[in-house]
């Protein structure tokens, strides 16, 4: 379940090594990018893209967490840091969960290490966990939500409809549609993954967020 950017203009392409077959969930922009006239695609010359830099070099130099190298730093544009291990990201959900009272759940954000920022300039990522047995407080957004069951069982209320997850499904969740999350286990915590085009929407100052108890930001 770890997170891997594939920012624009940069040469990507996928191979698996193993003998195991590799499943894996797009997000991607492109309703947004097609409304504004900005679609471009261009192929790798060769059929493999030769990796130029040694393996782990990324993760290495941008994901300390608390520190960042010393030299020229890109101040727009997408997070540095390509790879977000699923395993750090656990660890901070159930080391911030120590700390939050929260009934249901916690929240992090995945984020540029350089800027503090979203990932993406247009699409944010999110990663959550719901306590054995929480329910976590309904809210709405003007952004739009895609949701990956990293692990549990549990249900979502999106609206007036009921909606049964575990793990691996994807939901969708509409903007300005109130929405909550219920663990199915007693015993056990659920992670989720979701992203949003929540930063297109801060860029242009019109980003709203409502929790169930009417106070909004």
């Amino acid at each position: 379940a770890s997170l891997i950017l594939t920012p624009q203009w940069c040469w990507h392409d996928h191979a698996n090594e193993t003998g195991e077959p590799v499943i894996w969930l797009d997000v991607l922009d492109v309703p947004f990018i097609v409304a504004i006239n900005q679609w471009f695609w261009e192929p790798f010359p060769h059929e493999i893209q030769p990796r130029s830099r040694p393996k782990g070099e990324n993760l290495k130099r941008f994901g300390a967490g608390i520190v960042r190298p010393v030299g020229p730093r890109v101040h727009d544009g997408p997070s540095p840091l390509l790879v977000y291990p699923w395993d750090r990201t656990e660890t901070a959900l159930r080391e911030l969960a120590e700390l939050e009272a929260s009934e249901g759940g916690v929240t992090v954000e995945y984020n540029n290490p350089v800027t503090g920022g979203p990932v993406l300039p247009t699409i944010g990522c999110f990663a959550h966990m719901l306590r054995p047995g929480g329910v976590t407080r309904p809210q709405r957004t003007n952004a739009s939500a895609i949701l990956h069951v990293v692990r549990g069982r549990g249900i979502t209320i999106v609206g007036d409809q009921k909606l049964e997850w575990e793990t691996g499904d994807v939901l969708a969740i509409p903007h300005w549609t109130w929405v909550h999350h219920e663990n199915g286990s007693a015993t056990e915590p659920a992670f989720i993954f979701s992203s949003t085009d929540q930063p297109i929407l801060e860029a242009f100052g019109i980003y709203r967020h409502e929790t169930g108890n009417g106070a909004a930001r």
